[in-house]
């Protein structure tokens, strides 16, 4: 008579969950990497064209200023109606708590996510966390300085990590 042992049923058992948990897990992560842009053009700073707009740098580093229409921008504090001047082509001044802030022409990135449209004009290096003055001007009334880092920043190391997470459970599993 032949004898079960105990050990092979819970060894199966912790390997289906082992491999479930790498399925979930790499989905999981997946599924975030693909809505990590879309979020990331949502938390963009805007700035309306014509108002002077405060923005508050809590991090230092590389970011990015695009020309950005989409959805009505939220008026600034202070009540400034948005208006453009169509005689002048969209640009900004910025200054902050070490003095005005001098960009480098940049036009590598775009976007066209949450209803937003945009293309960076420039990229600015913060090197004291506070509070920045943005002056915007522009031909358009409906466009918008946003400013932040690259909406696609991280995305392909997320995707890997799922991926890795997936295939691991599945072998461990």
């Amino acid at each position: 008579m032949a004898r079960k042992s105990k050990g092979r049923g819970t060894a199966a058992t912790f390997g289906l969950l082992l491999l479930l948990a790498g399925l979930v897990g790499g989905g999981v992560l997946y599924v975030m990497s693909v809505r990590r842009p879309t979020q990331a053009v949502e938390g963009l700073a805007r700035a309306p064209v014509g108002c002077t707009t405060t923005l508050d740098f809590t991090e230092t580093g590389l970011f990015y200023v695009f020309e950005d229409t989409g959805p009505e921008t939220e008026i600034p504090e202070g009540d400034c109606e948005p208006s453009a001047d169509p005689a002048l082509s969209f640009a900004f001044e910025m200054s902050g708590p070490d003095g005005p802030i001098v960009p480098r022409a940049d036009d590598s990135l775009s976007y066209d996510a949450a209803d937003y449209v945009g293309s960076s004009v420039a990229r600015i290096e913060i090197e004291t966390p506070g509070e920045y003055e943005i002056v915007v001007v522009g031909d358009d009334p409906s466009a918008a300085a946003a400013v932040g880092r690259d909406p696609d920043d991280g995305v392909d190391e997320l995707r890997q990590r799922g991926i890795t997470v997936a295939i691991v459970g599945g072998v461990l599993g």
